[in-house]
């Protein structure tokens, strides 16, 4: 996922200062930077804007390169190879920040807690500070994911259902939250121990069971938060359906699997829809691997989406993230593979996981970061949510668990962060908050 930053760290290792930033007509400026890509002389122009305009008015150009020496402007293809250099600033095309409530961040498994409150609580209310109205988190083994100061979980194998774990005491005051909007949630039944067990061929008693859960649980949540929205979905369907071999591409069986057992979820949530005639919850697939499908290759988005009825579609998108055209060439792929429900908007897809950690080269970060902001915003995703408020992965060894314990050293994690384990805030939090 970064292994394209050590390609381009060399070139980025006398860039120590913090990058300023500025936005104007649309077009967000990042001054002392460059870009070792190919691209086009788009020629001499009056200013930094009107070489940004140029770059927005032509779908090949990811961002503008403009010559503050002689006034040229050159269109790049891609963001990933900038570079320092003093005398031009680069040209990313956008929106202007303004009032976007789809903007919000993950709370899920983070290696250390910011104050003595339950877990799950505590990164709520941190997210919450920053006054973003949407969260995402984790529906699913409350013992693994929100382990910090939370003595009332019980065991994980206790659970009897999904919507057992939505009733506890935890969650309740987290749904009952009045500065969220929006949950969305990762949610698997207890139907089996593997959450990925349709790759195996799911029974019929376990798609009734399935169906079950979560016509249940979207019960509960309908009446029980009725001002609230909340969107079920799975975490990276590619992965999921492949199962512990990566590199495998998913069987028949298990692409068969997958469309029945999404089929169950969604009837679960249209049956109690219609029960109750409110539509404050919504079921969603997550994908992953889009570019690989649009070369061709049998994935999630074209195997499986477009043979079962769904509200929406989720893309973690770090496979096309920081490739603008091709970002918005992924998003637009989605949306033409949804099989929509009546209930499913227009467009129905959203950004379910997208940014970068914080020792990214800075020139990298900040282009990468504005440029699929904008881009999914422009696009009108329902939900752009950022990969998240707590880091949650160590540079070596296991991921965090009660068995190892918090980890508050910022050098032993690798940095995808909205504040750091002394409370601190990098560059990305301000910058997402120019966006509420």
């Amino acid at each position: 996922m970064i292994g394209w930053v050590h390609r381009c760290l060399r070139s980025l290792l006398l860039l120590s200062f913090v990058l300023p930033a500025a936005i104007s007509s649309g077009c967000q400026f990042v001054d002392g930077v460059d870009a070792h890509d190919e691209g086009y002389v788009i020629g001499h122009v009056a200013s930094r804007s009107v070489c940004c305009q140029a770059c927005a008015s032509n779908a090949s150009c990811a961002m503008a390169v403009f010559d503050t020496l002689d006034s040229t402007c050159y269109a790049k293809y891609s963001v990933l190879k900038a570079i320092a250099k003093i005398t031009t600033t680069a040209c990313v095309p956008g929106l202007q920040p303004s009032a976007h409530q789809q903007v919000g961040a993950v709370h899920w498994g983070g290696c250390y807690n910011r104050s003595t409150a339950p877990f799950l609580l505590d990164g709520a209310q941190s997210i919450q500070s920053f006054g973003f109205r949407t969260i995402k988190i984790a529906l699913s083994r409350p013992t693994i994911n929100y382990p910090w100061n939370s003595p009332l979980w019980p065991q994980d194998s206790s659970w009897s259902s999904v919507a057992d774990i939505a009733n506890h005491t935890y969650f309740q005051q987290l749904f009952s939250m009045p500065s969220f909007d929006t949950f969305v949630i990762v949610a698997y039944s207890t139907v089996d121990s593997d959450e990925g067990y349709f790759r195996y061929g799911p029974t019929v008693t376990q798609l009734q069971a399935e169906t079950q859960q979560f016509r249940d649980l979207s019960l509960l949540l309908m009446t029980r938060y009725p001002t609230k929205k909340f969107v079920l979905q799975h975490w990276e369907g590619d992965w999921l359906i492949r199962g512990k071999n990566n590199t495998v591409p998913p069987s028949d069986i298990a692409i068969n699997g997958m469309i029945q057992w999404l089929q169950a979820r969604q009837a679960g949530v249209s049956e109690a829809r219609k029960r109750l005639g409110v539509d404050n919850v919504l079921c969603a697939s997550e994908v992953n691997l889009v570019v690989e499908a649009m070369k061709g290759t049998r994935n999630v988005i074209n195997g499986v989406i477009p043979h079962v009825q769904l509200d929406l579609v989720s893309y973690s998108s770090y496979d096309s993230q920081c490739h603008i055209g091709v970002f918005e060439s992924a998003l637009a792929f989605i949306e033409s593979h949804h099989n929509k429900t009546r209930a499913a908007p227009t467009p129905g897809v959203y950004v379910g996981e997208y940014g970068l950690p914080e020792q990214t080269p800075a020139a990298v970060l900040q282009l990468c970061v504005k440029s699929a902001t904008a881009t999914a915003l422009a696009f009108g995703v329902q939900h752009l949510l950022f990969w998240e408020v707590y880091g949650n992965e160590p540079k070596e060894g296991p991921h965090c668990s009660p068995a190892t314990g918090p980890v508050y050293d910022p050098d032993k994690l690798k940095g995808w962060w909205l504040i750091r384990p002394n409370g601190t805030e990098p560059w990305a939090t301000s910058y997402l908050q120019q966006w509420l």
